[in-house]
Order: structure tokens, then C-alpha cells, then sequence
């Protein structure tokens, strides 16, 4: 070709011919470059020299066709180009050896660049195709040809099982028929809008999808390309708003809990719906509504114990997928009806505690969690609004004397008031209130909060029980009497033409007591996990490492010795294990007063030193208020010095008090540990050593405020101060000693 540079290598004397072509097609001038074969090396592209030359020197030996070779070539301005190389021998020696080789290179730098193009395209394609949440699928008169990940995902099954089957294999019977139609009028060149179908997935419920198709040319044929999105969730909640509607217009009560008990079990499929009610002490329920097998049934009352019922109180969901018969094996209805799944989920009342629960049981294991999860929680809704105002209408059905008895009785305190501006009058009260001020409530009426409470208490009361009466709000406060916690809830109720206040008072100490309780409960958890798991690590790491010293050698008397610090290191991971026991009823082990020199005796006990020396001065009638955990503490602070104090032979607990505090002091005569380390010890994951740490001592002393610091001298020894707070500590004596 005319644009083509002409070569001519001379291989005996190496030099080669180029044609002003050759030159001008890389920015040159003719002749502007060395003839010879090193100046053309020159040239080359560092990525492809040496297959360049090792392809073209190949020809002097083989005198096959020339192959055609792609390199990249620097041209004058600095610029890579892509030429296509070719050639064929031109001489022969005596032996049939090339001696001189010619050939054209033609610039192919822009086919090159749209060959890139292209393949990125495609690349970003292929990403696209293979990650968006739409199953794509091509198929040839129903015989697939490619899906993407999401649909073979969908669909229950690999690509590669799913590439050359026919797609009415995963339809409905429905779905068939409108695919089948859809196809004929596709090829025929109609526009097709937006259809439904219903796939049918190897395992789990139907899937709704809604389709857009269009033809494309795909691998040398005619083929419908279909973007599927997946719209069972949105058909599922239309459904049942469309349900909730038309029985917000049809029914209530009875009626509205039997028709969604139908609902439920035909939609989900499964074999048994109750709706229940629950009793006062939530121990047992009644049911609203039973559908069992395309019937009611009777309404019953049962006890929750021993059901998934029992489970699903208070929780916002509750599902057992498959074998829920063997879970709860006293539960004679899932017993007798061979039951494999069950969801179930709370109904919550508009004051956010449980009055009621659905359940949804099946004889098959349940097919799609997710739809049944979403439509429960759709419907527990209305559900839960229609049981409380059964509730509420039940409640308005109390006669004048029930009412009576409960403000006269009620274990809250009840209150009706007469306010104005400057007072607030007891109009009734319940009987109870003597617990709190020591008046029966039917000696408190007629009484201003003046005759009752304190005066800055009373003063308080009277300014909010005006604020309710005036605005017409509902109020909640959270006070303390008498070292008690109560909440009140107050709001204006109308007598004929008066505003009166009522509302009714809660002692919740006992509630903020186990939430403390609760949260020191999770601390000891989370602390004893992480404890037990360091603990049993370390030994087992020990028997690891005595196990390969025992295989290494074949001294009895090691061999014996070796096995000793074996059985040691079991006996020690048994006792750490036993620790555990003390937890076994999990949050009924207080935080309480602990010896803290039996606490560090129980340490030497624990941690192995031999050589060291360790003086225990700590009194023994000085008792802290802590956690039964905290004996870990000093069982780390002793093993941290074995483990990282050098050449130590000294340890010592000892104790002093400064400014009311109690200052629980360790040290060691160590390398102890350099400056810059000491506020770093006890945060998380600090450490030579992948084991608790210091920053598992610092949380189990804080449990019941105490603190650690270190403020040792580096070279000299660690010195760690443990502080204790007044009302913290204190000693005792013991009858006899």
C-alpha cells in the first residue's frame, strides 16, 4: 500500500534500507535516523522488543511465512504508534540461512484505539449487565440464551443451567400463555408495552416481574432481549392495602379479624391463622380468630408457655422457617398438625406495649421470608388498631361502680383533681396513695397538694397540674420522692362545663434498678466472653507448643516433665471454664463487697511464677464493692509482669488512702513500661500479646466505678494505682480472728 513504510534488512551487515515513507510516517525527515538495524531497535516500544526481535531473528533459522507482528513504535514527537509488520526472506547463504529479510509496516495506531474503545465499552456493558439488581434474559423462541446474575439468582438456578432451556419451564401456566402471545406479536414488528408475569423459582414462593423486551441481533440470529424487574413486594403491599381498604368500608371487629386470617393463609399459603388477643399477665391469650384448613374455628384461651407464641410477645417479628414441630414439642397444635413453619409477630397497642399477636403456621418448610415478614408487619398495623379499639370499647362498657373500684384499688396511683391558678384539690384518689404519703386516698380528697407534699414539691405539682388544665395537654414528668422514682401521666378530662385533671402516678424504681442491672448484666457478659476466650487461647497455645516439643524429642525425663505442664495447662483451662458457672444464671450474680486480699491470693493461685516474690500487704478485713469478675484484675496485672517485666524477681499489692480515696497499688521492680506507652496500655487492642489486656481491666473496674491508672518510673518497675471512690470501701472485722 502507498501509505505502507518500505524495509530492507541486510542481516550480514546490519544495515537497513527505509523508505521516506518509513520516515515521514513517524514524524521524520528521510534519512533522519541511523539505517541500522540497533537505530530501529531504538525505537521499539520496551514492552516489545524483545518479542519483536526474537520473532523477526527467528526468520534467519526458519524460512516459514513471515508472521505479521503488532509492536509499538516511538515516533519523533515522543508518541507511541501501533504498526503492522510483515515481511518474507529475500536471500539465502550457501547453507539456506536468511541473510536478508524485507517487508512493509503499515500504521495501525487508530484501528487500535477503537479496538480499545470498543473493548472497554463492552466491559462497561458486561459490569452493568452483570450487577444491576434487573434480571436481564435473552431468548430465541423461548430458548434462553443469556441471563444475568440477578435472574439465574431469581430463578433459582445457575446461568449454565438455565442457558439453552426453554423459558416456559419457569412460568406459570398464566404466564405462558401471555409470553407466548407477547413473542408473536414481538417478531412481527409490534410494539410491545410493559406486561406482568410469574416466575416459578426452583425453591421458594412466586416472583411477579414486570417485563420490558426488545429485539436485538444476538450471536448471528434474531433474539428478544428482557429487562425483569421484580415487583412482588410492591403487587404483595398493593394487595393488601387493597384488602385493608375494602375492609375498613365492609367490616370491623370479628368480621375484619376472620377475613384476614382467610387473607393471610391464602396469600402465604399456609394451613393455619390465628389471631389472638392477649390477657392481662400475657401468660396465656385468646384468640379473635382461628382459620385452620379453609374453616374457623372456636375461639379458645391458651397458655403461651411452651408455644412459639410464647416467643413471638414483644418482639417485632418471629419466624421459624422449617422444623418448628421439633422446637417446641409440648405444642400439641403443631404436633398435630405436622407443622414445619411459623411466623408470628407482636401487635403493639398506641401506648407501645403488646396486646396481641398473629400467627401464621404452615405443614411445609416457609417458602419466602421475606414476603411473609413485609405483609405481616403491613396488616399487623390495622390489626393492632382494630384489637384496641375492641379493647377501648370494651373498657367504655365498665359500669360507674367498676370505675370506682379501680381508682379505689388500682395498684397505680389514680387521681382526680379540682385546679385553678393557685391550687390543686384531691376530688378522689386511690386507696393506695398511703404507700406514697401516707394517706389513704379517701382521707386525701378535699386536700391541696400543700397538705400533702412539701412545699417546693407541692408548689411543682400544683404549676403543672395548672399548665395541663390550661393548654389541654397531656403532660409526663418523672419525679423522686422519698428516694423512690415515679412517673405521672396527666390529662384534662370535662365534667359537663368544668375542666378537671386526672391522670394516675407509677413507681418505676424497680424498672430503673434493672436497667441498671441489665446493663451491668450485658458488661459482665461481654467482659467474661472476652476473658474466657483469652484465657483458654493462651493455655491452649501452651499445649500446642508442649505437644511439638514432645514430638521433638525422645528424653523421658522432658518427655514426663513436658506431659506435666500439659495436664497443668488443662487442669488450669478446666478452672477457667468452671469460672464460667458462676454466670450460669446470668444477671442474678450483684455486683457486691469482695475481699480484695483473698482476691489477690486467688490470683497467685491461678498465674505460674516460680522465681518471682510476691507480697501480698493489702489488709485482710479491706473489702471493695465491685463485680465477683474483678479478682481477673489482679490475676492479669500479676501475669502481664511474668509475661512482659524482663529479668523481675519482685511483686508487691499494697494500699494507702489519700483525700478519702482508696488507692490499691501494684508494683514490680521490672523493666516497666516507657512513657510514651503509658496512656496507650489501656485502650483496645494495645499490647505485645493478643489477649486481654489492660483495657479489659480498666472496663471491669469501671462496671462499679473504680479506675486505674499507671505512674511507675520506665527502668524501675510498673506501679498501677487502682482508686476507689468513698462509699466504695470500707473494713471490716471478723468475730474470732
Amino acid at each position: 500500500a502507498t501509505n505502507d513504510g518500505l524495509w530492507d534488512w541486510n542481516i550480514i551487515s546490519g544495515t537497513v534500507f527505509f523508505s521516506p515513507r518509513y520516515y515521514t510516517m513517524l514524524g521524520y525527515e528521510p534519512g533522519e535516523f541511523p539505517s541500522t538495524f540497533e537505530a530501529w531497535k531504538d525505537l521499539i516500544h520496551p514492552e516489545d522488543l524483545v518479542r519483536v526481535v526474537t520473532d523477526l531473528t527467528s526468520q534467519i533459522q526458519d524460512t516459514r511465512d513471515f508472521p505479521r507482528i503488532e509492536y509499538r513504535i516511538r515516533a519523533k514527537n515522543g508518541d507511541w504508534l501501533w504498526v503492522l509488520c510483515r515481511g518474507k526472506p529475500a536471500a539465502y547463504d550457501e547453507k539456506g540461512i536468511v541473510t536478508r529479510l524485507i517487508g512493509t509496516n503499515t500504521d495501525i495506531t487508530q484501528q487500535k484505539h477503537v479496538e480499545e474503545s470498543l473493548r472497554e465499552s463492552e466491559e462497561r456493558y458486561r459490569k452493568l449487565v452483570e450487577n444491576i439488581p434487573d434480571y436481564i434474559l435473552v431468548h430465541r423462541n423461548g430458548e434462553i440464551l443469556f441471563v444475568n446474575a440477578a435472574a439465574a439468582t431469581s430463578f433459582g438456578y445457575s446461568s449454565d443451567e438455565l442457558i439453552g432451556s426453554h423459558l416456559m419451564n419457569y412460568l406459570t401456566p398464566e404466564s405462558q400463555e401471555v409470553v407466548a402471545e407477547m413473542m408473536k406479536k414481538r417478531f412481527v414488528g409490534e410494539k410491545i408495552p410493559p406486561y406482568e408475569i410469574t416466575i416459578l423459582p426452583k425453591e421458594g414462593s412466586h416472583k411477579i416481574a414486570e417485563v420490558h423486551g426488545t429485539l436485538i441481533q444476538f450471536e448471528g440470529g434474531p433474539a428478544s432481549l428482557n429487562v425483569l424487574t421484580d415487583v412482588t413486594e410492591r403487587k404483595q403491599r398493593e394487595d393488601a392495602q387493597t384488602f385493608l381498604l375494602r375492609s375498613d368500608y365492609l367490616q370491623s371487629g370479628e368480621d375484619f379479624f376472620k377475613s384476614l386470617a382467610r387473607y393471610l393463609a391464602e396469600t402465604l399459603s399456609m394451613d393455619y391463622v390465628c389471631i389472638d388477643r392477649l390477657e392481662g399477665d400475657r401468660l396465656s391469650a385468646s384468640t379473635v380468630a382461628v382459620y385452620f384448613d379453609g374453616k374457623f374455628e372456636d375461639n379458645v384461651t391458651y397458655t403461651l408457655k411452651d408455644t412459639p407464641c410464647g416467643d413471638v410477645v414483644g418482639k417485632k417479628l418471629c419466624i421459624f422457617s422449617h422444623d418448628v414441630r421439633h422446637l417446641f414439642p409440648e405444642d400439641i397444635v403443631l404436633q398435630d398438625m405436622k407443622a414445619e413453619s411459623y411466623v408470628g409477630t407482636t401487635l403493639w397497642g398506641f401506648d407501645g406495649k403488646p396486646i396481641g399477636l398473629i400467627a401464621v403456621i404452615g405443614r411445609k418448610p416457609l417458602g419466602d421470608e421475606y414476603l411473609a415478614e413485609s405483609l405481616l408487619k403491613q396488616v399487623g398495623v390495622r390489626a393492632a388498631g382494630e384489637l384496641e379499639r375492641n379493647l377501648a370499647e370494651q373498657a367504655l362498657m365498665e359500669s360507674n361502680e367498676l370505675f370506682s373500684l379501680f381508682i379505689r384499688h388500682s395498684p397505680i396511683y389514680a387521681f382526680i383533681k379540682v385546679v385553678t391558678p393557685t391550687e390543686s384539690r384531691v376530688l378522689k384518689a386511690s386507696d393506695n396513695f398511703q404507700q406514697m404519703v401516707g394517706i389513704p386516698g379517701k382521707d386525701m380528697a378535699g386536700k391541696t397538694m400543700d397538705e400533702i407534699f412539701p412545699p417546693e414539691f407541692a408548689e411543682k405539682i400544683t404549676a403543672d397540674d395548672w399548665a395541663v388544665v390550661s393548654n389541654g395537654e397531656v403532660l409526663t414528668t418523672e419525679e423522686n420522692l422519698d428516694d423512690r422514682i415515679y412517673i405521672t401521666i396527666k390529662f384534662p378530662i370535662i365534667q359537663r362545663e368544668r375542666t378537671l385533671l386526672a391522670g394516675y402516678t407509677i413507681d418505676i424504681t424497680d424498672r430503673k434498678q434493672a436497667e441498671v442491672a441489665l446493663f451491668e448484666a450485658i458488661q459482665k457478659l461481654r467482659l467474661l466472653t472476652s476473658l474466657t476466650r483469652h484465657d483458654i487461647f493462651n493455655q491452649v497455645s501452651a499445649a500446642e507448643l508442649l505437644y511439638e516439643m514432645i514430638l521433638q524429642t525422645s528424653d523421658l525425663t522432658k518427655i514426663r516433665e513436658y506431659v506435666s505442664e500439659a495436664q497443668q495447662t488443662s487442669e488450669h483451662i478446666v478452672a477457667t471454664i468452671g469460672f464460667t458457672r458462676e454466670y450460669e444464671n446470668f444477671g442474678t450474680v450483684s455486683s457486691g463487697w469482695q475481699l480484695v486480699y483473698q482476691l489477690i491470693e486467688h490470683a497467685r493461685k491461678e498465674v505460674s511464677f516460680e522465681e518471682v516474690t510476691l507480697e501480698n500487704r493489702i489488709s485482710e478485713d479491706l473489702e471493695v464493692y465491685a463485680d465477683p469478675i474483678i479478682r481477673k484484675v489482679f490475676t492479669t496485672l500479676i501475669e502481664n509482669t511474668i509475661r512482659h517485666g524482663g529479668d523481675v524477681t519482685f511483686m508487691k499489692f499494697s494500699s494507702f488512702n489519700l483525700d478519702n480515696i482508696l488507692i490499691i497499688m501494684f508494683e514490680d521492680n521490672g523493666v516497666g513500661i516507657p512513657e510514651r506507652e503509658k496512656e496507650r496500655i489501656f485502650d483496645h487492642g494495645f499490647g505485645k500479646h493478643t489477649g486481654i489486656g489492660l483495657f479489659l481491666v480498666r472496663e471491669i473496674l469501671s462496671i462499679t466505678g473504680l479506675s486505674i491508672r499507671e505512674c511507675g518510673k520506665p527502668g524501675k518497675g510498673v506501679r498501677f494505682e487502682i482508686s476507689v471512690p468513698p462509699g466504695k470501701y470500707r473494713n471490716t472485722r471478723k468475730e474470732g480472728l
